[in-house]
């Protein structure tokens, strides 16, 4: 699998003025003069036939959800809560309107290729993007209703990960393995935690739980070479350069970190799933909980994906042939077995979620459901949309987005009938981003982000959700 060095473009949804700190570059913020859109014109594809049905299990929301004031979502890291590839909190797209989504705008990002999948808070969406190989690279806060640059943070390498944002701090790390914390307003550092002889790898991203910051990093140079699972305090060390308050050695990470309750996981490349103790062991240096191994198609590739719902912990690798579920709670022992597996095939990097009993996978034979639930030990498809092969994927609503090569997409989660897609100009190497009525796209090979929307979503956005450096 081709893979590129990524640098960071980011922006945030912000509905408050802040004033700009020294350390980032900060564009000029002008106020709102009504509810315009950004670049990008009216791009809109309508429904296309259903995905292939192959049994009736699973059920979808029906209906709008009533809300007479829309209250602002947020959407500020790669996992939702540390945990899953799915926005539970959306309530203005849903399956009855999302046909009627078009582009609002489009921000070219020049010589930087966007690569990570943008988180949103506030008002800004964080977005990643790389110049390849090796290349300095920026930091970016976009308007997340015009796509204009609101702030800029230069960086001396790649930011290859997706980014977290929290309590008015960005975090993001770089292919130097340094781990950087960003005002949100401004894009100044406020410090900085490296990792000698690490490195920030596709398909990792920083999360951010429990008041810590985890990250999973390989040795450098990138490859099948054993890393480490690192965790600082998320409001910094009172200095400018921070050292993590543990970290765990492990193998080459291929995704993760993931959190759920007091357990962070994190998967490698061998086919491992590693489980520690979110807030460490009481020693710099911690061994894991319980480990577990999945298929991982002979331990060749450092790129899958992990997700976490209901107790159970998902997870796969690109070169495996299926999904391993595994307890969080792990199984009394040293070493745990998956409890079921998933018959899926190669599957692509993100492409796991799970919502309303289903388990969503981006698997090479298109866009899957199958039970979140498989007591009888190895499940098959509810529903498959071969149309989309390799799906890179979100759910929010009762909807499935997703990016298949040059196409952006949505599905009805229950059925997988096909409710909307848009050609793109080229692929993407990430998955998109959905709240507020808004769906992000990274268009890596096009050096593009793009943003599609409701027709009325600059009215929603003037009345809802300010752009940012609008009053209050």
């Amino acid at each position: 699998m081709m893979r590129r060095t990524i640098f960071v473009v980011l922006a945030l949804l912000v509905t408050i003025s802040a004033p700009v700190a020294a350390g980032g570059i900060a564009a000029a913020r002008p106020k709102s003069q009504g509810p315009t859109v950004g670049s990008g014109a009216s791009s809109k594809s309508r429904a296309a036939g259903p995905g292939q049905r192959i049994s009736g299990v699973g059920e979808s929301r029906t209906g709008d959800p009533a809300s007479s004031a829309p209250v602002p979502g947020r959407y500020t890291q790669f996992l939702f809560h540390g945990r899953d590839r799915s926005n539970p909190n959306e309530s203005i797209l849903t399956s009855q309107n999302v046909a009627e989504l078009s582009k609002v705008w489009t921000h070219p990002t020049g010589s930087f290729s966007p690569f990570a999948a943008p988180v949103l808070r506030d008002g800004l969406i964080f977005q990643g993007e790389y110049a390849c190989c090796p290349g300095p690279a920026v930091v970016q806060a976009l308007d997340a209703t015009t796509g204009r640059v609101v702030w800029t943070f230069p960086t001396p390498a790649p930011v290859v990960v997706a980014s977290a944002a929290t309590s008015g701090v960005v975090f993001a790390g770089d292919y130097d393995g340094t781990l950087y914390a960003l005002d949100e307003s401004s894009g100044a550092r406020l410090w900085s935690g490296p990792i000698a002889g690490e490195q920030f790898f596709d398909p990792d991203y920083v999360t951010k739980a429990n008041g810590i910051v985890y990250a999973a990093t390989l040795t450098a140079p990138a490859g099948l070479y054993p890393g480490t699972l690192s965790a600082w305090s998320a409001t910094g060390c009172g200095a400018q350069t921070c050292a993590p308050l543990w970290t765990a050695p492990i193998g080459p990470a291929e995704a993760g970190p993931a959190v759920a309750g007091s357990t962070v996981y994190v998967a490698t490349a061998g086919g491992t799933l590693e489980a520690f103790r979110a807030f460490g062991c009481g020693d710099p240096t911690c061994a894991p909980l319980w480990t577990g191994t999945f298929s991982a198609g002979g331990g060749t590739v450092a790129y899958g994906s992990l997700s976490i719902s209901g107790g159970i912990v998902y997870v796969s690798n690109v070169s495996g042939q299926e999904v391993a579920a595994f307890s969080a709670a792990g199984c009394g022992a040293a070493h745990c077995p998956p409890q079921w597996t998933y018959a899926t095939g190669n599957t692509d990097d993100p492409s796991l979620a799970v919502s309303n009993g289903l388990l969503f996978v981006g698997a090479a034979a298109g866009l899957e459901a199958f039970p979140a639930r498989c007591p009888a030990g190895h499940c098959g498809p509810v529903w498959r949309d071969s149309a989309a092969p390799g799906a890179k994927l979100l759910v929010a609503n009762s909807v499935v987005y997703a990016v298949s090569g040059t196409t952006v997409l949505a599905d009805a989660a229950a059925t997988g009938q096909r409710l909307w897609h848009a050609s793109i100009p080229a692929a993407g190497a990430s998955g998109p981003t959905v709240a507020n009525g808004m769906v992000y796209f990274s268009v890596t090979f096009a050096n593009e982000v793009l943003a599609y929307g409701l027709p009325e979503i600059a009215e929603i956005g003037a009345a809802v959700f300010p752009r940012y450096g609008d009053s209050p």
